[in-house]
């Protein structure tokens, strides 16, 4: 797995809370080894990584560089771009080949403060169907995530494109500025859901290249990557990239918290005390007299 290096971006490596280094770690526990490649130098991307990654640069990727990346998808090779708020630093080009949409703004997401969370975390447990998620039930959050879509060029360039994350069906997409408390606003802002990853598929040549880009990448940093299914999603993601889709994980389903609401009339309250004490305490000294009764039988004969 390389990773593009040297700009601020999220380091797969690194052990700030912004970096994505405990997600690295996972992806070497699973067998995969990570390099960074210094672009600057390299004459090309090497042709023996499974996939580049590129983690929200910080700053201007020079030219040359993104030329070289450039060189590097048009040849066939397998991209994670995790796109964060702001300006793409240079990287406009990469966006324009891929047919990439990119509506400026932040998801909020209010339904995020029923889990005591801020609004501008996203919250996803819908999915496009696609190996990255089928069969995936785990609910996943992105703070501050952005909209992604692909256009008509990117069909026109042969891609297959797949819809993956559907996040704030009772949101909406924030285009002004988010400042104190967040107001819908019909006149600018887009109502959810609002869909913040694509997966692109194509024949190149005799291989399939693949390509997922995510309008997030704080759902894998050091902070969050640990968050509902923020970590499995991750591992499935670079599991299809790398073409192991037989080692995408078909998680269990979560169990459901059941309450038990007692009810409030007097008769309601009986009935479930009886049940309490019945199954707390007559029942288990029912079997435990039961269990008595047969061994002083059977010692007697």
């Amino acid at each position: 797995v390389m990773f593009l290096d040297g700009h601020g971006e999220r380091s797969l490596t690194g052990d700030r809370n912004f970096d994505l280094g405990e997600f690295g770690y996972q992806l070497g526990k699973k067998g995969f080894t990570l390099a960074n490649p210094d672009l600057t130098i390299a004459q090309e991307v090497p042709h023996n990584g499974a996939m580049l990654v590129i983690a929200g640069p910080r700053v201007g990727v020079p030219e040359a560089v993104v030329n070289k990346i450039m060189a590097y998808v048009m040849r066939g090779g397998n991209l994670l771009w995790l796109i964060d708020q702001g300006p793409l630093h240079g990287l406009q080009p990469l966006a324009e080949y891929l047919g990439l949409q990119l509506t400026p703004g932040m998801v909020i997401d209010m339904s995020s403060t029923q889990y005591g969370a801020d609004p501008k975390v996203a919250f996803a447990s819908q999915y496009g169907e696609h190996p990255i998620t089928r069969n995936f039930n785990l609910r996943t959050l992105f703070p501050e995530a952005r909209q992604v879509e692909a256009t008509q060029h990117t069909a026109d360039q042969g891609w297959t494109v797949t819809r993956l994350i559907d996040v704030a069906p009772n949101g909406w997409l924030e285009t002004g500025e988010v400042e104190g408390r967040a107001n819908f606003d019909a006149k600018s802002d887009l109502p959810g859901p609002i869909n913040i990853g694509i997966t692109l598929e194509r024949k190149a040549e005799i291989i399939t290249q693949r390509v997922v880009v995510i309008g997030n990448g704080n759902f894998l940093s050091n902070t969050f990557y640990g968050n509902g299914g923020n970590l499995d999603l991750g591992i499935n993601i670079v599991n299809w990239l790398a073409g192991d889709d037989q080692l995408i994980t078909i998680q269990p389903k979560p169990l459901k918290d059941v309450n038990v609401i007692i009810p409030s009339d007097p008769w309601g309250r009986f009935v479930a005390m009886v049940v309490f004490f019945g199954t707390r305490l007559v029942l288990p000294l029912a079997l435990l007299a039961t269990g008595i009764a047969i061994w002083w039988r059977r010692r007697r004969k």
